[in-house]
């Protein structure tokens, strides 16, 4: 071969290969891409999320337990004045 046939092979291939050669990071982000997805990294993120989910009285171990809360509806006359305002119909 001579050395136009190897000019016009390698400008193929090095135009084949231009944009791999920007991805310059591709290793390392398949590589923490592949820890971050091990059994392992995501049961500690749910163990990390579990905690910061817990209520405050179950992550101190308190002995006092508080009163569950029950939801009731406020009436007309406890509800703010925010909220009775924005029931009123629009004056036109």
């Amino acid at each position: 071969m001579c050395r136009s046939d190897l000019d016009e092979v390698w400008a193929e291939i090095g135009a084949k290969n231009y944009h791999k050669s920007l991805d310059h990071r591709s290793f390392y982000f398949k590589q923490q891409d592949t820890k971050s997805l091990s059994t392992k990294a995501i049961q500690l993120s749910l163990q990390t999320i579990s905690r910061h989910r817990l209520p405050a009285t179950a992550a101190c171990h308190c002995s006092v337990q508080l009163p569950a809360y029950q939801h009731q509806p406020l009436t007309r006359s406890q509800r703010p004045a925010s909220s009775a305002a924005a029931e009123r119909p629009a004056l036109t």
